[in-house]
């Protein structure tokens, strides 16, 4: 997880598996890129996780990606 970023300012951490964008049920990592693609900048996006035996919810802000360095 990219320091700053969205996905760390909610909380995310390695190892946390997605299982819905914004109420969409995500199967697998090409889903979630899907997902934040065909979303807006500015959108808050709900995110619905597993954290080992947990469930979790927690919300990020969909922001513009800095250029490749």
């Amino acid at each position: 997880l990219a320091p700053d970023s969205p996905a760390d300012t909610a909380g995310l951490e390695v190892g946390d598996i997605i299982v819905s964008l914004s109420g969409e049920e995500i199967a697998s990592a090409e889903d979630l890129i899907q997902g934040i693609h065909s979303s807006q900048i500015g959108q808050e996006m709900e995110i619905v996780f597993w954290r080992g035996e947990t469930k979790n919810t927690t919300y990020a802000t969909l922001i513009e990606s800095p250029p490749p360095s």
